[in-house]
């Protein structure tokens, strides 16, 4: 089995796990800067709250009331939880829990790092105040957890995308192996067919998953090609063992042509019968031909919608005069709007040899009827005649190629007209059957409806 890192399946899985990695990336990064805003926002209310109050001792008492109070918050309330300083307009420190104005803070509210007693660095949020006079009051709450914080948001952004990475990986490598397991027993089953086993198939589990319509419809193409191929065999075959007696029985009327002198007229019987014997071969071969080409799916051009009832009448008035001459009777009775689809030049070809079977083997004062009939199911198309019929036991023998029953024998004929109206029906997805008429043969050929015609549109 080859290596599910070099899968297209792995490589989908892998970018479907970078994208969901960058993606909480991405949400932990707006998170964290939503997270930081909103509390920036909590620090300034309570820095603006805490300086408001206290610029109510400067209304009462002025500058010295204002120092007094600063004095008092800065010795209650450690620097620690909150930070106080107040500078004259010549910027000296007048009060507060804080020496000196720290580096990077500005009239506006920022966050400055600040160093108290050698301690370790401490960030604060600090917001400054104008006081009447020049002076400024700066004041600032202390947020000793902000490194933490940092710290514990770059641990789970590396923790997330690591997570995500390696459960893309892992997904990855799981979904790989199970679509290698599957596809390998494709490649097994193509490797066999190679091999020359062509009965081989593909596995199906039964999930009714994708991989078993894949593998059902290279089973159905198996048996499409298993088919052809045997039907190239059959078509050698019969090339073979039915071509050749006339052949030899055309080499026979030319080398007994050629024994001994002749008049003319003798040569003129001698070639003629030769080319009755070559335009009977060229007939078998040619219908052979057609016969492997219908089966082959690749006769006929597209599909039409066939108004089978007009074709049935078209056809009855061609076959009239020769039923009419061997003495029969030739009825038809057809709904119009009949509709199927199909080849019309394949469906007249099959309705044609089923007429002429009726009329060579059906004797005279004998009937014939054609008739089609609309049903639940589709479209019925019947051919029924007087004649001798078939027995139940050969109705199926008789739709082999070159099947021939003894009484027809003594009439001209290649055996392949039923071949070819099996093979027209198989090609249009009908019904064949043959059945008894009491006396003769019925044949009937049950079509599909054309798609997209409804039986109360008809």
């Amino acid at each position: 089995m080859a290596s599910p890192f070099r899968t297209a399946t792995f490589r989908m899985v892998a970018l479907a796990g970078s994208v969901f990695a960058v993606s909480a990336m991405v949400v932990i990064l707006v998170l964290v800067a939503v997270v930081e805003k909103v509390g920036d926002s909590r620090f300034d209310r309570v820095d603006g709250a805490t300086a408001a109050a206290i610029m109510t001792a400067f209304d009462r008492n002025g500058l010295d009331g204002l120092t007094a109070e600063i004095e008092a918050r800065s010795r209650r309330t450690p620097p620690e939880i909150r930070l106080f300083l107040l500078q004259d307009a010549a910027g000296r420190r007048l009060a507060g829990n804080l020496q000196n104005w720290p580096a990077g803070a500005g009239r506006s509210r920022s966050d400055v790092t600040i160093s108290l007693d050698g301690d370790e660095n401490m960030v604060a949020r600090v917001g400054t105040y104008p006081v009447p006079g020049g002076g400024v009051l700066m004041v600032g709450t202390p947020v000793p957890e902000h490194r933490q914080i940092l710290r514990v948001e770059a641990k789970a952004l590396i923790a997330t995308v690591l997570s995500m990475a390696l459960i893309g990986i892992l997904a990855g490598v799981v979904i790989a192996r199970r679509v290698l397991g599957r596809l390998e027993a494709v490649n097994r089953t193509a490797s066999t067919i190679l091999a020359g086993n062509l009965g081989q198939r593909v596995p199906q589990l039964g999930r009714g998953d994708e991989f078993d319509q894949l593998a059902g419809n290279i089973n159905s193409m198996l048996d499409r090609i298993e088919s052809l191929l045997g039907t190239v065999r059959s078509v050698t075959d019969n090339i073979a063992h039915d071509l050749r007696a006339p052949l030899n029985r055309l080499r026979g009327r030319l080398e007994l042509a050629l024994m001994a002198p002749r008049r003319p007229d003798e040569y003129q019987q001698a070639l003629a019968a030769a080319i009755g014997e070559a335009d009977d071969i060229i007939t078998t071969f040619n219908a052979m031909l057609t016969i492997a080409r219908i089966e082959g799916g690749a006769a006929g051009a597209e599909f039409e919608t066939v108004d089978l009832a007009e074709l049935v009448e078209t056809l009855a008035d061609l076959y009239q005069p020769l039923a009419e001459e061997n003495g029969l009777s030739l009825d038809v009775a057809g709904h119009s709007g009949s509709l199927v689809r199909g080849d019309r030049h394949l469906l007249s070809q099959a309705i044609s040899n089923l007429v002429d079977n009726a009329i060579k083997y059906t004797p005279a004062g004998g009937r014939l009827w054609l008739g089609v009939t609309q049903t639940a199911g589709g479209v019925r198309l019947t051919v029924a005649d007087s004649g001798p019929g078939i027995p139940p036991d050969l109705r199926t023998v008789v739709l082999q190629p070159f099947t021939r029953l003894d009484p027809a024998r003594s009439t001209p004929g290649t055996g392949l007209g039923l071949s070819l109206v099996a093979a027209v029906a198989d090609r249009h997805h009908a019904r064949l059957s043959l059945t008894g008429n009491g006396p003769g043969l019925r044949v009937l050929l049950e079509f599909p409806p054309a798609p997209g015609i409804s039986s109360a549109g008809r």
